[in-house]
């Protein structure tokens, strides 16, 4: 007997709702935090930290600010190529993915790293 569509539509996902998977090791959630929270957060209280104590530049503190964008790209990376990593729609995130979010961090995390620094010379 076939099944009606109301049948047919409960034992599918909707072809939109891609579903991860619930083999979610530990290791890539914590990869995931990294690089979606924590890692930008840090990187943005680096920034805060160069302007309000008016660090000249190439300080230890400017190794340590580009240091988290390196660790970010590499998070990022490996979320994709080695932990199946997702994107915000749910779908297997690729290359492509990794490098359109390179190249938006590079692009503001450069541009802030300078208004960090201006700004703290001229607040001394």
């Amino acid at each position: 007997m076939p099944k009606s569509s109301k049948e047919k539509l409960s034992d599918s996902n909707p072809p939109h709702f891609n579903v991860p998977s619930q083999e979610t090791g530990f290791l890539a959630i914590l990869i995931r935090i990294f690089w979606m929270m924590i890692g930008n957060m840090a990187l943005g209280l680096c920034a805060v930290f160069i302007t309000i104590n008016s660090i000249p530049y190439f300080s230890v503190y400017d190794f340590i600010y580009w240091i988290i964008v390196v660790m970010l790209i590499t998070a990022r990376y490996i979320d994709v190529k080695k932990l199946k990593g997702l994107t915000a729609d749910g779908d297997p995130a690729t290359i492509a993915h990794w490098r359109r979010h390179t190249v938006r961090l590079v692009l503001v995390s450069l541009p802030l790293w300078i208004v960090s620094h201006s700004l703290g010379s001229l607040m001394n």
